[in-house]
């Protein structure tokens, strides 16, 4: 296992605690993205309730178009110096100090490039200095580099910690802005500074685990070599993630991007889910695939699962209760929304799998393969949204979506089939299919209780089967890795 201690990181294989380490890191990794979700849920609510939902429109817009832009300064360098890591915790050090390096070179690249695609681009003056504004958090990336000294030590407590700190800053800070009257540009500015905070948690978890050295050319271009396919993967990823609010900005009005956007900001709670797993299993994951091909294959197999059997009944539930959700959150006045959200939340179900799918090709060393998957559906995207858009509005853009999220992870999972002979089925996916049975039946039976009762009842239910079908033989697959 990996042990952090003050200014050391050191491997000890085959002590038995990867299993317990790995519940802590998923547990908190979970909790700390549920209490943070609730309070940014809380703060999108009295954001839209603030702006008008044109004003909201552009909100939404200037984060999505600065979605584009995150990749280039990450370029997936995080990933692999945790993967890196993972196989020799000795290298963190110089790693993170070429990571660092790289980081702050492209987050200055990244930044002029905003300031260019405004211009081509010609958005509003009003819109353009939305943003600039929003360009800045382009530098909180490079802050995220210590993040890899965290996901390695296995202490994700603490960036749990960080994000929940950082919600109810956010959350504070918009009270605040509503107090003086300020506007959109004022909630972006905070929202920046919320973010910040996190990382200065995250510095001080780390401080005296890291030791800074001089990056060194061979260093730096080993790395940004490595990290490239990834990185390629990642920007290409975002395009295809976040074209359509861009296309629907150019073929419609801000209207539609508020409406759109209100949904796919709903999405994004649902999928923190696989994002905090696949971190807590990344370093597994890696040491299992050294040490064979079997503990490789039970993990992968078992990951899967348990991902399926949280996110089709998350979906089912959702689609059910999804005119309830988006009423609750941001008022009748964005209920156009609800039928793109019912469709959304099936590319939830995608973005589960996918998330799997990518992490294992980087773990596999195909990373290179991530990247044309990635390239594919960005082409599939844009033209599904070309197709789509003019014909059914922000819905035609939610099935673009849907298809080309499950596009994706079938892709992906083709790959790992014929490169590391890797199946993601197994027989305990008629578990899964029992489960959204009996949530069908649960939704039924409940139909008459207040809504947020029923989900609630919901909620414990699915935990409950969860905690339940993780039987001992299946946490046993951990236990010597």
């Amino acid at each position: 296992m990996v042990v952090g201690g003050p200014g050391n990181i050191r491997y000890s294989p085959g002590s038995g605690r990867s299993m317990k380490q790995i519940a802590v890191d998923v547990v908190a990794q979970i909790m700390g993205k549920v209490f943070s979700s609730l309070f940014g849920l809380l703060a999108i609510t009295q954001i839209c309730r603030y702006l008008t939902v044109e004003d909201f429109g552009g909100y939404t817009l200037a984060f999505s178009l600065l979605a584009f832009f995150y990749p280039v300064v990450d370029m997936g360098l995080n990933t692999i110096a945790a993967r890196e890591a993972s196989r020799d915790p000795g290298k963190v050090h110089s790693l993170l100090s070429e990571v660092i390096c790289l980081k702050v070179i492209l987050a200055v690249v990244g930044f002029f490039l905003i300031l260019g695609l405004v211009n081509m681009l010609g958005y509003p003056l009003a819109i353009r200095h939305l943003i600039l504004v929003a360009s800045f958090s382009l530098f909180n990336t490079v802050l995220g580099s210590f993040e890899v000294i965290l996901i390695v030590s296995h202490r994700l407590f603490w960036l749990a910690l960080s994000q929940v700190f950082s919600s109810i800053v956010f959350l504070v800070f918009i009270y605040g802005v509503m107090a003086l009257g300020m506007r959109t540009s004022a909630l972006i500015a905070v929202q920046i500074f919320s973010v910040t905070l996190s990382y200065v948690i995250v510095l001080l978890a780390t401080r005296g685990s890291f030791r800074p050295t001089m990056p060194t050319r061979p260093g730096l271009a080993a790395i940004f070599k490595q990290s490239l396919p990834q990185g390629i993967a990642s920007l290409v990823t975002a395009y295809y993630f976040n074209i359509d609010v861009i296309m629907l900005s150019k073929l419609m009005d801000e209207s539609a991007v508020a409406y759109y956007g209100s949904a796919c900001r709903l999405l994004a709670f649902m999928i923190f889910i696989p994002h905090a797993m696949m971190m807590s299993l990344f370093p597994l994951l890696t040491r299992a695939r050294l040490q064979g091909k079997k503990d490789f294959s039970a993990i992968f197999t078992f990951s899967f699962y348990l991902l399926m059997l949280i996110a089709i009944p998350v979906a089912v539930w959702a689609t059910l209760y999804s005119q309830q959700i988006i009423e609750l959150v941001y008022t009748s006045t964005y209920h156009p929304a609800v039928s793109a959200f019912r469709l959304l939340v099936w590319a939830g179900v995608g973005i589960f799998a996918s998330h799997l799918a990518g992490y294992t090709l980087v773990v596999a060393d195909r990373q290179k393969y991530g990247m044309l998957i990635s390239a594919f559906a960005l082409v599939a995207n844009v033209s599904l949204n070309f197709w789509l858009i003019p014909a059914y509005g922000i819905d035609g853009a939610a099935v673009a979506t849907v298809i080309t999220e499950f596009a994706v992870a079938g892709l992906g999972f083709a790959l790992l089939v014929y490169f590391e002979r890797l199946f993601p089925f197994s027989w305990k996916l008629t578990r899964v299919l029992l489960i959204t049975l009996v949530t069908l039946l649960l939704a039924e039976v409940l139909r008459e209780m207040n809504w947020l009762v029923a989900s609630g009842l919901f909620v414990v239910f699915l935990g409950s089967v969860v905690a339940y079908f993780s039987l001992k033989q299946d946490r046993a697959i951990f236990a010597h890795i």
